[in-house]
């Protein structure tokens, strides 16, 4: 199950606060550009965490183990 929008991951994701190797190519190469346009203030934190949220909750049964594996952790 994918987290509500307001949960910290989201944030920790897209700030590399959390760095988790995901299994999908995709979604670490979205997550590595979400990181980079927030670190160089391309896109606030806000932006990025709805864009990821959303990409995820779309692609949820891709990405369910990986959130599991980090909120586990």
């Amino acid at each position: 199950m994918i987290p509500d929008s307001n949960a910290k991951i989201w944030k920790d994701l897209v700030t590399g606060k959390i760095s988790h190797k995901f299994s999908s190519f995709v979604f670490q190469m979205e997550i590595n550009k979400l990181q980079w346009q927030v670190s160089n203030k391309i896109v606030n934190v806000e932006t990025a965490v709805k864009e990821l949220h959303s990409l995820c909750s779309k692609y949820d049964k891709l990405v369910n183990n990986d959130i599991a594996t980090i909120l586990n952790s």
